[in-house]
């Protein structure tokens, strides 16, 4: 795999009461099934929660995932925990803020579910930009329903394409693009009409 600088493990849900979803366990056991990876690698562990959770909870992905890991051998120290992201935009922007205190991070092994790797990747390929190669690292998942989640991975992925368009890879202006534009993050008219649109999409996955 050559000499990755740091692993990024996206978190994929967390119940109210803070249990982690299969998804994201599934994530976490993807890397501890290789401990190559692990042999005085960074490892970033992303997540807060879903921007969709009613109720939060007093925990966040990133910090149960790593009590995850911790109980299974990994050294607490080569843990870095991103706690404020609520969906893969922001996952990737607060990522990179964290990489770029490191100037030989370079190299980032991204470690998701198969169904939602396609579009993580283009958003974090987009966010780093070209100075950093990103290294996907797929997990495969049978539960899920892939007609449905197929096509709402699809939507957002153009919703993502549409909303990073302009950036240029200046981490203020992300954070900033946060701030006005993205509808987890800001109250405006707009951000707010594509929640309702992106909750319209979401609906369809259900049951």
């Amino acid at each position: 795999m050559g000499e990755i600088n740091a692993v990024v493990v996206l978190g994929g849900g967390i119940s109210a009461n803070g249990l982690l979803s299969p998804a994201t366990l599934a994530r976490l056991d993807r890397l501890l099934k290789d401990r190559t990876i692990l042999q005085s690698i960074p490892v970033i562990l992303s997540g807060r929660w879903s921007g969709f959770m009613e109720v939060e909870p007093n925990t966040t992905e990133a910090e149960e995932m790593k009590k995850y890991l911790v109980e299974r051998g990994v050294d607490a120290q080569q843990i870095i925990l991103e706690t404020e992201s609520l969906d893969t935009i922001s996952n990737a922007v607060f990522v990179r803020m964290i990489i770029e205190r490191h100037r030989d991070w370079k190299k980032i092994l991204l470690i998701t579910s198969d169904w939602h790797m396609k579009r993580a990747l283009w958003i974090f390929q987009q966010v780093l930009g070209g100075n950093y190669q990103v290294v996907p690292l797929s997990v495969i998942s049978s539960k899920v329903k892939k007609g449905p989640r197929e096509n709402y991975e699809k939507y957002l992925l153009n919703v993502a394409k549409k909303f990073l368009k302009d950036i240029r890879g200046n981490s203020k202006e992300l954070i900033q693009l946060l701030r006005t534009e993205h509808p987890f993050y800001s109250k405006s008219e707009r951000a707010q009409k594509l929640l309702k649109e992106i909750a319209a999409e979401k609906e369809k996955l259900s049951p």
